[in-house]
């Protein structure tokens, strides 16, 4: 944050911390902006990948293997990063920091709901 009015929020004095010096968004207003962004433009999203997703491992398709491994990888991947930004955020605003497998068995279910590499032989 910059100017005069800093909502109250002072500046980070911690030196070994990459924000030293800074102002940081208050944690109310980023979850706002957070939730603005995630029923706005993410759910919805969401829900179109998962659709197409579904539709690629149902029925199994051995053809299809390449296509369903390479989304769940970048789609596993992409998680384990939020999980990252997550955690950091977290510490820079000292509030406790949930353990990435916490975070992979919330996401995993919904991204993978049926098994893709049972593949009829």
């Amino acid at each position: 944050m910059t100017g005069a009015d800093t909502l109250g929020i002072s500046k980070i004095t911690n030196p070994t911390s990459p924000h030293n010096g800074k102002i940081p968004i208050p944690p109310i207003m980023d979850t706002q902006l957070d939730q603005v962004v995630i029923q706005t433009i993410l759910t919805p999203l969401r829900k179109r990948v998962v659709d197409k997703f579904e539709k690629l491992i149902t029925p199994v398709k051995r053809e299809a293997w390449w296509e369903v491994y390479l989304s769940a990888f970048v789609m596993l991947n992409h998680i384990e990063r939020l999980a990252r930004h997550s955690a950091n955020h977290a510490r820079t605003h000292t509030l406790p920091v949930r353990p990435l497998s916490l975070v992979y068995s919330i996401a995993s279910p919904i991204i993978l709901p049926h098994p893709p590499w049972h593949c009829p032989r």
